[in-house]
């Protein structure tokens, strides 16, 4: 079984709250994608210094992008890569999830990354793709039916133009939704509403040697075997992964 993997943030006194993420194992449970359901989802330049202890129990900051300038895309731009179709495995009921391999010394910010590139997931470790998410009420956002999962997303530096994440259940009729990226409004204290149908991020804008960290949600209803598809103006990536309820 694999070893857990969370995210952890700390925050100084004086220090803008996006400056300090970083990895660490908790609770031994089983889980793939960084997480921490109690943090901003936004983006930053990439990580600073190791931290660790319990998870954050205070109310989640907004769902902001801050922490590096992003360029602004034109509506005709999006509306293109949202043309692109949805290509996805088809996976029965039952069967193996077929996740998305991890990995290694990828990015000079996390040990792990998940995707082909050059969008990718960062995780700390692991070899057994599973992202563990909470219920909508552990969220702070127990009306909408919807829970989630912290997601870190990085942009190898090569690449700056823009990105639109989509995604779906393989293994049957559930979707996945997404809270942070440009344009993310704020009607709640959380930052989990409005929920999005896609997540929308851009590459630049980082200090060398960090890549962009875009810190996001991920919303479900269900668990099951899932995948995004990470489109840009040059490419098109699949990664999969199985959602379990914490």
């Amino acid at each position: 079984m694999a070893q857990a993997i969370t995210a952890k943030r700390a925050e100084p006194a004086g220090q803008a709250r996006h400056l300090l993420w970083r990895f660490g194992g908790w609770g031994g449970s089983l889980l793939l994608i960084a997480l921490l359901m109690t943090a901003c989802a936004g983006s930053t330049s990439g990580p600073g210094g190791a931290h660790s202890g319990d998870g954050a129990t205070a109310t989640p900051p907004r769902a902001t992008a801050t922490g590096m300038a992003t360029q602004t895309v034109p509506a005709s731009v999006w509306a293109t890569l949202a043309s692109k179709p949805l290509q996805l495995p088809v996976v029965a009921p039952g069967a193996t999830c077929p996740v998305t391999a991890a990995q290694q010394h990828i990015s000079p910010d996390y040990a792990t990354t998940i995707g082909a590139g050059p969008v990718y997931i960062a995780a700390a470790q692991g070899s057994a793709q599973a992202l563990a998410f909470v219920d909508a009420a552990s969220l702070g956002d127990a009306s909408s039916g919807w829970g989630g999962a912290k997601v870190y997303w990085q942009i190898a530096p090569a690449y700056t133009g823009p990105v639109l994440i989509r995604g779906k259940q393989l293994d049957g009729t559930h979707a996945v939704r997404f809270n942070g990226g440009l344009g993310q409004g704020h009607s709640n204290p959380e930052g989990t509403e409005p929920i999005l149908d896609e997540l929308h991020l851009t590459g630049g804008g980082a200090t060398a040697p960090s890549w962009p960290t875009w810190i996001t949600f991920t919303r479900l209803q269900a668990p099951g075997c899932y995948a995004y598809q990470v489109d840009g103006l040059s490419f098109s990536e699949v990664i999969v992964f199985q959602a379990v309820a914490q």
